[in-house]
């Protein structure tokens, strides 16, 4: 089946079809960015929702959409030590103990290259129990916070028991499940808070690929630069088949 999805859409560099999303899934501290959707994602979280909350949980988006723009900022002050670098075990670390091509493997194992991030997509969200957050707490979206003993433990759980294989959402981050039949284990740190709408998000797989990827990197105008993206360039396809076909949901 073909896909109409554009490049610009799946870097984050224009909204194209995206929707503005229900005001009761909004649970974003940050809203600098549009709140939108693709559509068939915003109707399947609000079913989950509602599901959710028959076990008392308050399922909200605290993440959703996130610009090309907004993500190289989050990778670029990464790489110049603006925003804390975490090595695979999430400890801080300094970029400048690094060669640059150990400083990619670390930087893509807790952040998206800009212009790969499935966030662009309006099709994946990160999500948390509203409910069980106390007040004034700041999520920091660590496995720790979902696992038994912190606030989202719940939430953790029920995800555990009700999304997967089968069921309209998948999540890439986590495990092996809700993968492309085939896949390599995906090298990315776990998300058990990352959700991918199946339908919308397979339809913008199939419109992406290493030859894509390196085009949107080639195709940036003066002053939006990536950093490292002379390092993706050199080999595109591995690092398409390592870090993001290895997250494709089926």
């Amino acid at each position: 089946m073909e896909s109409s999805w554009t490049p610009e859409e799946l870097a984050g560099r224009a909204i194209g079809r995206l929707v503005p999303a229900p005001s009761e899934l909004d649970g974003r501290d940050d809203r600098s960015e549009p709140f939108v959707l693709r559509p068939e994602a915003a109707e399947a979280l609000l079913a989950l929702r509602a599901e959710a909350a028959r076990e008392g949980i308050d399922l909200k988006v605290i993440s959703g959409y996130r610009s090309f723009a907004r993500q190289r900022s989050i990778w670029n002050r990464k790489v110049s030590g603006e925003l804390p670098l975490r090595n695979r075990a999430g400890e801080i670390v300094s970029p400048a103990d690094y060669a640059p091509a150990e400083l990619l493997e670390a930087l893509s194992v807790w952040s998206a290259l800009p212009g790969a991030s499935r966030h662009h997509w309006g099709t994946d969200v990160d999500v948390i129990d509203a409910a069980a957050r106390p007040a004034g707490y700041d999520v920091r979206l660590v496995p720790e916070e979902y696992a038994p003993g912190g606030p989202f433990a719940l939430l953790g759980a029920w995800l555990d028991s009700t999304v997967g294989d089968g069921t309209p959402f998948a999540r890439p981050y986590f495990a092996d499940e809700g993968k492309e039949r085939g896949s390599a284990a995906c090298p990315v740190a776990p998300e058990p808070w990352h959700l991918s709408c199946r339908s919308a998000a397979e339809e913008a797989q199939r419109a992406f690929s290493a030859e894509v990827l390196a085009g949107i990197l080639r195709s940036l105008p003066a002053g939006e630069e990536v950093a490292l993206a002379d390092r993706v360039l050199a080999d595109p396809e591995g690092y398409f088949d390592r870090w993001i076909r290895s997250a494709f949901v089926r």
